[in-house]
């Protein structure tokens, strides 16, 4: 058996205990139900959505930063020069 170390907010934490009490499991047990459910479906069991509005928004920039590529003629000869130039700097 091994230990995990997770972060997470004061305010969830409380809350999540809470439920978890009154179904009579902890937090440990609680994990431990989710990593295994992971296992055996090899999928996060729930789905997993972004905000519409949210959505929206990003395809707009994509679709910015698409017309702009377009535009300036922008092409690589590696994948690792299109990384560079999109993160810049931070590229590692």
């Amino acid at each position: 058996m091994s230990s995990l170390h997770i972060r997470i907010d004061e305010p969830t934490k409380r809350k999540v205990q809470k439920i978890l009490k009154e179904l009579g499991l902890d937090m440990s047990t609680a994990v431990n139900m989710y990593f295994h459910k992971i296992a055996l479906t090899k999928s996060i069991p729930f789905p997993i959505e972004m905000d519409a509005e949210v959505s929206a928004k990003l395809d707009d920039i994509w679709e910015r930063e698409i017309q702009e590529a377009i535009k300036e003629g922008a092409s690589f000869d590696s994948s690792e020069e299109l990384h560079k130039d999109i993160l810049g700097s931070a590229y590692a």
